[in-house]
């Protein structure tokens, strides 16, 4: 757009130069051009208002065909494609969408050619009337034939001018639009916008944190998805200490991942408010807030970069490579990490190296844990891990557990043998916190949560429950504990 900006007075006046030499010879012939060039100017524009109006069906489907295209060459994929036979319909719905850009193309082309025909016609009965308005002057004596050739040369110099200035024109107003739809996105409100005047997290940024210095409070919080009118909470108050494990748990679909993406601020309160330390959340800079927190999600995406670049990811450039080392140790990945060819500079993924690694689902999830290790925040965060068996989940949280001695902790499962070791645990259902306390005090309630952990089973001829200590069944109990919250309901 600059260079179009700077370059177009130039033309501009060039075209104006001839204008004015031709006004010599008539100033009807003159202003006929001057309306020739303003028609054809907005054929162009036409053009280019049709081409931006397609931009969006044009971008939707090409967007649906890279990511079709990336299904396909993405290793990950490979098993559920060979094993369904997707090749065939993948292929298939990925030709469907080229086709589609190729139609929305051939449109904009026809669309273009259309205009340059018209361009054509216009550039012909423009310049054949000058030229035999020059002819008759010539025949009637009123021009000699070295004004009629100096004319002549200036209605091709203006052709020239005109063509390039019109075009100019058209693609700055075809750029102008395309920076309007830029501008438009950028000014975009932002829901959650930085405070005007923000005020320091507690016990200052990251890396001058200490365990069990932050207390959170949700007060009166309530959160719905934008749009909806269904609320995930209404009115939701719970605290968690300073220092204390806490374990949020409940049935799949109750909002207990939800809870933690509030409490970390990736989501924003609907209503109501979430403290630390007393001071509202929102009044803290983004940026400084998420370094209180060392988080393993749910969802386990590790990057397509070396095992050392996962792991020491939050300091960018500048890894530390014995920290690196001590985390791989504590999370438990030593014996496979020393195994690998290239150690901790073994690749994650096939995506760019074909020698990378593909780690078991247990494997991913100690490799995002020595990655919230190695950041060390002061808050740990366990989402419960989808992709692990009861007894891989235990080890995990006890694992886990172990490394966090000293940290406030909040672990998040729907099985609750997961969370008996945690201080207090929050039950979960419908959008609500119904139950609080340690699992004793749960235990004695004999309300929601004593419902889900007993389980019947006949595995002695009597009923058994989580509570009994009896010997011969107690790892079969804890067993089936695992499992209540699955099966309740």
């Amino acid at each position: 757009m600059l260079h179009k900006w700077f370059e177009t007075p130039g033309m501009v006046i060039a075209l104006c130069g001839y204008i004015t030499i031709i006004s010599r010879l008539n100033v009807l012939i003159s202003a006929y051009l001057i309306c020739a060039v303003g028609i054809h100017y907005a054929f162009l524009l036409a053009g280019k208002r049709y081409e931006h109006s397609k931009r969006d069906e044009l971008a939707g489907n090409e967007r649906r065909s890279k990511y079709l295209y990336d299904i396909m060459y993405d290793f990950s994929y490979g098993k559920e494609i060979r094993l369904y036979a997707l090749s065939e319909w993948l292929g298939s719905q990925f030709m469907l969408y080229r086709d589609k850009i190729r139609t929305i193309k051939k449109s904009i082309k026809n669309y273009e050619m259309l205009v340059a025909w018209i361009d054509i016609l216009l550039s012909f009965i423009r310049e054949g009337i000058v030229y035999a308005y020059l002819v008759f002057m010539v025949l009637e004596g009123d021009m000699t034939i070295a004004d009629f050739t100096m004319y002549v040369a200036t209605i091709a110099g203006f052709r020239g001018a005109f063509e390039r200035t019109i075009r100019q024109l058209a693609d700055m107003h075809g750029l102008s639009m395309q920076i309007s739809d830029y501008q438009s996105f950028m000014l975009w409100p932002d829901e959650m916008a930085e405070a005007e005047k923000p005020v320091p997290v507690p016990d200052g940024p990251y890396g001058n944190v200490s365990a069990n210095s932050y207390e959170f409070e949700f007060r009166n919080v309530s959160w719905k998805y934008p749009g909806s009118n269904h609320y995930v909470f209404r009115n939701l108050n719970l605290t968690i200490s300073k220092g204390q494990k806490l374990a949020i748990v409940g049935n799949n679909g109750a909002g207990k991942s939800t809870f933690i993406k509030l409490l970390l601020r990736l989501y924003d309160v609907t209503e109501g408010e979430i403290l630390c330390n007393g001071i509202n959340i929102r009044q803290f800079e983004r940026r400084q807030y998420y370094d209180i927190f060392s988080a393993v999600f749910q969802e386990i995406l590790p990057l397509g970069f070396s095992v050392a670049d996962n792991i020491g990811v939050s300091d960018g450039l500048q890894i530390d490579r014995q920290r690196v080392n001590s985390c791989i140790q504590r999370a438990g990945l030593s014996d496979k990490i020393n195994g690998l060819k290239y150690g901790a500079d073994t690749c994650v993924l096939k995506i760019i190296d074909d020698e990378g690694i593909e780690f078991s689902g247990g494997e991913k999830q100690k490799l995002m844990i020595a990655r919230a290790l190695y950041k060390n925040g002061a808050v740990m965060v366990l989402d419960e891990p989808a992709a692990l068996d009861p007894l891989a989940e235990r080890e995990i949280y006890e694992k886990f557990n172990g490394l966090t001695e000293n940290k406030t902790t909040i672990y998040v499962s729907h099985r609750l043998a997961s969370t008996r070791f945690c201080d207090a645990i929050a039950l979960f259902e419908n959008g609500g916190l119904v139950e609080y306390g340690t699992h004793e005090e749960l235990m004695e309630l004999d309300k929601k949560m004593r419902k889900c952990f007993i389980f019947r089973r006949h595995i002695t001829g009597r009923k058994v429950s989580g509570c009994e200590k009896e010997d011969g069944i107690k790892r079969k109990q804890e067993f089936i504990g695992n499992m209540a919250f699955s099966q309740a309901g």
